[in-house]
């Protein structure tokens, strides 16, 4: 059960670290490649078309903001009160 945590929270983790390098203007992303960076930017760019509430200032503040929340720090303090518990695993016959 402990080996699930660690790989959702490392999952989840990695997911924060994207939205971080992907709010970030520059062209510099450590973590995706320059083509996938530049969609992700063009994206942000594009996203007022679908949706005139969603500036671009916005959407980066919020990726920088999701991305807080994404930090490992964060994810543990908040998913050790589901994980924290003991649980049986149980099989259901269908």
């Amino acid at each position: 059960m402990r080996e699930k945590f660690q790989q959702r929270l490392q999952s989840f983790v990695q997911l924060g670290k994207i939205m971080k390098s992907v709010s970030d203007e520059s062209h510099e992303s450590q973590i995706l490649d320059p083509d996938e960076h530049d969609a992700f930017q063009t994206l942000i760019q594009n996203v007022r078309s679908f949706n005139g509430w969603f500036t671009e200032e916005n959407v980066r503040k919020q990726l920088v903001s999701l991305a807080a929340m994404l930090e490992s720090t964060e994810l543990t303090t908040w998913m050790n009160r589901y994980y924290s518990q003991p649980t049986s695993e149980k099989k259901i016959a269908i």
